[in-house]
């Protein structure tokens, strides 16, 4: 029968994708240890204060859940998530010291932050593009930026990120002389390329420490919601009550400065 096909068809189909992924997982895994092995030696002997990791994330800063919260007796309805972004940069060391953190978002002064200078009242580097995501230019920025923070503490730092298309342009751009299969040198920096594919396993920021960042915004944003809808009943308001409607963008980098604060405090 044509059902009998279709299930045949499914079981080859996901036969043939195992082997071809373990296949490739195989040759990467290789890849990726002997870029590994090239990185530790190039890192033999450095103090871990002076090795440092780069990445970022897309934080959702009006989502704070993905479950519905609704009044007793009250019907729930499914409302859809917001997509306000801002693009989150986080920096530590091997030692736990950080940089402070980039805050990437669409508009160079958002409305609710008109007249507030961002990076001294927030503790962030604050920075934007078209799309709220980092670009060749944003990176460079941002090396220049760490550059600073090195030679302010007459240091020379070895800087871990990723192989995303805006870190290699920017490394180029910085040193042209430079190599992935090296590294590129910009004065008190030097920008080392993990191998592609391993972040997930290998990138300290990568492996919890963002992902506490995102936990200590979340519960931030819980709290603001929780408190507002007890206003919401208080006042005796009828009608939605929706998260997006009380969480602003000024709100939400204290948010981000608050939870870099505790992270840091975590990672020390």
């Amino acid at each position: 029968s044509n059902q009998q096909f279709q299930d045949k068809r499914k079981i080859v189909k996901d036969e043939f994708q195992k082997e071809l992924s373990e296949s490739e997982s195989f040759e990467m895994t290789a890849k990726m240890q002997g870029r590994l092995d090239e990185i530790s030696k190039m890192l033999k002997g450095t103090d871990p204060q002076d090795i440092w990791n780069m990445d970022e994330t897309a934080l959702f800063w009006k989502l704070a859940s993905s479950r519905t919260y609704k009044m007793d007796g009250k019907e729930g309805k499914n409302s859809k998530w917001s997509k306000d972004q801002l693009t989150i940069i986080v920096t530590v060391s091997v030692d736990g010291d950080t940089f402070d953190p980039q805050v990437l978002g669409k508009s160079a002064c958002p409305r609710v932050l008109k007249g507030i200078e961002i990076d001294k009242t927030y503790g962030v580097v604050h920075d934007h593009s078209r799309k709220g995501w980092q670009n060749q230019h944003i990176f460079t920025h941002y090396i220049k930026n760490f550059n600073r923070f090195a030679e302010r503490k007459r240091k020379h730092y070895y800087l871990l990120v990723d192989n995303a298309s805006s870190h290699v342009k920017g490394a180029k751009t910085l040193d042209p002389d430079g190599s992935q299969d090296t590294k590129f040198e910009y004065k008190s920096v030097a920008i080392i390329f993990l191998p592609p594919n391993c972040t997930n396993t290998v990138q300290p920021c990568d492996v919890g420490i963002i992902r506490s960042f995102k936990c200590h915004y979340r519960k931030a944003a819980l709290s603001s919601l929780f408190k507002a809808l007890e206003r919401h009943i208080q006042q005796g308001k009828s009608g939605k009550f929706l998260l997006r409607d009380t969480l602003d963008m000024k709100l939400a980098m204290e948010f981000v400065q608050n939870s870099a604060k505790l992270d840091r405090n975590m990672i020390r």
